[in-house]
């Protein structure tokens, strides 16, 4: 593996300035000299481009969509609430209507789209016979799971952005 060109290449670019900038990447010199380093630096790549993604992203849409209870940004200094303050004051520091639907449209965009779906792949993308059935595997895994996230569903408050069908394979946008 430590011979291993097309790897270590990558290895060095993922921790590039000009690259990837992963900072420390890589065991010794920005290279990979294990097996257990490749298969947790795979594992990070996979779970930070998909499920952790699908975390942080997906629920924008529904907790900030509305301007007023999260906007973007003040809209007057922050100067104006000294003293005694209004209503008038906190308004003025909401968006402009334009500036408010921006906002709406810009988190209904990145809490919309859904290219891919974890673990799924079109045509006969992967030709080797044990990466199907590991491939495979991993799919009858994720349904259980899938399962499982909708029976607790149903009796427990529901959180629907982490069910495995609803993880793109990698960001989106």
């Amino acid at each position: 593996m430590q011979k291993d060109k097309p790897l270590q290449n990558w290895a060095t670019e993922a921790g590039a300035y000009n690259g990837a900038r992963v900072h420390d990447f890589g065991e010794k010199d920005g290279q990979i000299q294990t097996l257990d380093y490749l298969i947790d630096a795979t594992i990070l790549i996979i779970f930070t481009a998909s499920a952790q993604h699908a975390a942080v992203n997906f629920p924008q849409k529904d907790i900030m969509s509305y301007a007023p209870a999260v906007p973007l940004a003040g809209y007057q200094p922050a100067s104006i609430l000294k003293g005694e303050v209004g209503e008038q004051e906190y308004l003025k520091l909401l968006p402009p209507l334009e500036q408010a639907q921006e906002q709406l449209n810009l988190l209904y965009l990145l809490g919309s789209v859904y290219y891919t779906k974890l673990g799924y792949y079109e045509g006969n993308h992967f030709q080797n016979p044990p990466v199907k059935t590991a491939l495979g595997k991993f799919k009858k895994n994720l349904d259980k799971i899938e399962t499982e996230i909708t029976r607790r569903n149903r009796v427990e408050p529901s959180y629907e952005y982490l069910l495995p069908s609803r993880i793109p394979q990698s960001i989106n946008i």
